[in-house]
């Protein structure tokens, strides 16, 4: 691997381990990633039981659309316990 590539793309490509971004720009970024955890983490209990159904019932499509690579490749940059409120959901 280049000095310069990580791994993190999950299409098979690199991106560069030093990135720079507009000062506004980035804060942005920031903003709607906090903004997305935000709302994931007020998903009831109900709610994720009704996702991990419709998962379980669907499986081949789920597989099929990227959705797990992608769960994936989150978990193995932030870890699971970011990715998933508790162990009952693996």
């Amino acid at each position: 691997m280049h000095p310069y590539d990580t791994a993190i793309d999950p299409r098979g490509g690199a991106f560069p381990r030093r990135l720079e971004l507009p000062g506004l720009f980035a804060e942005y970024l920031f903003e709607q990633a906090q903004r997305a955890r935000r709302s994931q983490q007020l998903i009831s209990d109900r709610q994720n039981g009704l996702i991990r159904k419709a998962y379980r019932a669907n499986m081949d499509r789920a597989a099929g659309s990227g959705t797990l690579d992608s769960l994936a490749a989150h978990m193995a940059m932030f870890g699971r316990e970011v990715v998933f409120r508790d162990e009952s959901e693996f």
